[in-house]
């Protein structure tokens, strides 16, 4: 009743891991604001048979969302 219990978790893999991600991730983000062309990355949404009944953006850039208003 009057004891404490401590539990320490190594987390170093899992914090290295989202770093690499995020790194990742804003490199792929750089690359696409700094072309000079409209640019965008879009996802597939299937229907239940699995076939492709629109797409969803994921990352554009300027140019991209002033010429089709999509951000």
């Amino acid at each position: 009743a009057d004891g404490i219990v401590v539990i320490r978790q190594d987390k170093t893999d899992g914090f290295a891991a989202e770093q690499a991600l995020r790194q990742q991730r804003d490199l792929l983000q750089r690359v696409v604001d700094e072309s000079p062309a409209g640019m965008m990355l879009l996802e597939a949404v299937r229907d239940a048979a699995g076939s492709i009944v629109d797409f969803r953006y994921l990352i554009t850039n300027a140019l991209n969302a002033q010429l089709t208003g999509h951000t």
